[in-house]
């Protein structure tokens, strides 16, 4: 009798154990579907941030042959304080869809800044117009926070901003004495350290509107 109740109790464990196998199989995760569907930016659809760099070099390159980084100089380092933006970040309702092109996002899309929402206007036949002032703002949408990081008049401009790392955002600057500029702002301690051009240029750079026109008409060349 012993026998048979053990044979029993048997049976039962292994049908149990076999349909929670089964249980387990078919709820399985399939891990493509824990990808992060990249953002939707065409402009962004370059193989590295040092492509984005190489880009802005080379357009200063075709206009002065001697123009290189080693040419930059280490001028100022200080603190970056987050203020309300006043651009209106992707994740509100109020978002206009036009600028979605324009955001550049980090290397897993948590992040995104935007340095063209608030100097950019579109006008009624699709043109865009230009603001005096320029405002960027870093946008964390895993925390639903758009800060004001910097803001500038219009003798001083970013042409361009990229995520260097995870925790590096670049801007890529010009202004109206000719003398380019570049920012790294590490955004972990929020400190900037700015590097300046050691020469005056002899041209007006016109290398925001390009990356304007550029990203309006899915061109990936810069207009010189």
């Amino acid at each position: 009798m012993s026998k048979f109740i053990l044979f029993f109790l048997s049976l039962i464990l292994f049908f149990s154990c076999e349909k929670k196998d089964k249980k387990i199989n078919e709820t399985s995760i399939d891990s493509t579907s824990l990808e992060i569907p990249p953002p939707p930016n065409t402009y962004n659809e370059f193989p590295s941030p040092q492509e984005r760099l190489e880009k802005w070099v080379d357009y200063y390159k075709s206009k002065e042959a001697d123009f290189k980084l080693e040419n930059f100089q280490k001028v100022d380092t200080f603190k970056v304080f987050n203020q309300p933006a006043t651009a209106i970040p992707s994740f509100s309702s109020k978002f206009d869809q036009r600028y979605q092109t324009f955001l550049t996002y980090n290397a897993d899309s948590s992040k995104y800044v935007d340095i063209d929402s608030y100097l950019l206007r579109f006008s009624d036949n699709g043109k865009v117009d230009y603001n005096t002032d320029q405002e960027i703002v870093l946008v964390d949408l895993n925390q639903k926070k758009a800060h004001r990081i910097l803001f500038y008049g219009p003798s001083f401009w970013v042409e361009d901003a990229f995520f260097k790392n995870d925790s590096t955002l670049m801007l890529l600057e010009n202004n109206n004495d000719r003398v380019p500029g570049y920012q790294e702002i590490n955004l972990n301690t929020m400190i900037s350290t700015a590097y300046t051009y050691k020469d005056t240029l002899s041209f007006d750079s016109k290398y925001y509107s390009a990356r304007v026109h550029q990203i309006l008409n899915k061109n990936q060349k810069i207009i010189p």
